[in-house]
């Protein structure tokens, strides 16, 4: 990617179908403001953030527009258990995909929302094994943050939403409609 990008990652979990999801949305560090901007634009009256489990249809619907028309490159690993640990397992395998694509990309800016002082602790581990393996930017810069302090985290949410509805739901009514700005979706497996 030619000018400076952030990847904002985020991830959604199915557990009836152990199906992990994880998100990431690229943003352009110069036109940060303007997307946030645009995102704010579509939560109803005093909503204090996005999130697709507590989000109505029409707030759905309005901020898979507002991404379609954002036209961002984004991208989902996704991992289909058959491990009775799957939740660990899927995650990191898929933040070791999204890190060596990351890397081929050029992209060395990295968000992720928090998961808690434990969980993120873990993430630091797993990005730290990639960088040593060769499968991540030596000096990735990467950082933990919330989606009420870091509105740009509401696009990963949507996106692994969308794709966790159409996987584990069989319903791509959402996906659809982001038509050319929907993920790349890449499959993990052990």
């Amino acid at each position: 990617m030619a000018a400076e990008t952030t990847a904002y990652v985020d991830e959604s979990m199915r557990s009836l179908s152990r199906l992990y999801v994880l998100a990431a949305g690229f943003v352009v560090q110069s036109g940060e403001e303007d997307t946030v901007a645009a995102l704010r634009r579509v939560l109803p009256g005093r909503a204090a953030r996005f999130h697709w489990r507590h989000e109505s249809e029409a707030t759905r619907m309005r901020m898979v527009d507002a991404v379609r028309e954002l036209g961002m490159h984004a991208l989902a690993f996704c991992y289909q258990a058959d491990h009775r640990r799957w939740a660990e397992r899927g995650r990191v395998l898929a933040m070791r995909g999204l890190l060596w694509q990351l890397r081929v990309e050029g992209i060395r800016d990295l968000v992720l929302e928090t998961r808690g002082r434990g969980n993120d602790e873990h993430d630091r581990r797993t990005i730290a094994q990639a960088e040593r393996a060769g499968h991540a930017s030596r000096g990735l810069r990467y950082r933990f943050s919330t989606p009420y302090a870091d509105p740009l985290l509401w696009i990963p949410d949507l996106l692994a939403g969308v794709i966790a509805h159409a996987r584990a739901e069989g319903n791509d009514r959402y996906l659809l409609r982001l038509a050319e700005a929907a993920p790349t979706i890449c499959m993990v497996e052990a």
